[in-house]
């Protein structure tokens, strides 16, 4: 009996430290495997961090176009209601400008034809006196001095409305611009 009870006990010691060697295979594995599975997290992690920066830097970029979009639309309101403000002031000017060549055209075919220089010589001749003839020379000297300031105005006119044309093109052209920077963005995207 002693010696199936040694027997038993080297056999029971034998069986047992092979599976105690058996379990620290196994817990070795399984070591490496939640070090794997860690490592694998880490680096996900890690990507998943870079993509949300890109992610960032996109939204900070598409926000930063938004704005200047925005921008760019009030900046085209502003000046197509400055264009629009242009042209109509154009359009009074020109009608100014038409009624004025009218009215100085009518004056010089009146003049010709009712030979105003002899006349007035003769209105100043005729004049009953010497205060008569002073009024009178006074008032052709308003007329004159009125058909001046008109052909002065129409110069002036004119001039502005070169000015103005040329401010409008330009505001025209801002906005033609400013629409083409617009679209490239849009299409960019």
């Amino acid at each position: 009996m002693k010696k199936k009870l040694l027997t038993s006990v080297l056999l029971s010691a034998v069986i047992l430290s092979q599976g105690v060697a058996l379990v620290n295979v196994k817990a070795d594995s399984t070591d490496d495997k939640i070090a794997a599975q860690n490592s694998k997290i880490d680096s996900l992690t890690n990507q998943q961090k870079a993509a949300q920066a890109q992610v960032d830097e996109i939204q900070k970029q598409v926000s930063a176009i938004q704005k200047q979009q925005e921008v760019l639309q009030a900046e085209n309101e502003k000046l197509n209601a400055e264009s629009a403000k242009l042209t109509a002031e154009i359009e009074e000017l020109s009608k100014n400008i038409v009624a004025r060549n009218e009215s100085l055209a009518n004056q010089a075919r009146s003049t010709q034809t009712s030979g105003t220089a002899t006349s007035y010589i003769n209105t100043i001749i005729n004049s009953a006196s010497i205060t008569e003839a002073i009024s009178r020379v006074a008032a052709m000297s308003e007329i004159v001095s009125a058909n001046n300031k008109m052909l002065e105005q129409q110069k002036e006119d004119k001039e502005k409305i070169a000015e103005k044309q040329v401010a409008n093109n330009e505001a025209i052209n801002t906005v033609i611009a400013n629409q083409q920077k617009t679209c490239r963005r849009c299409s960019k995207r």
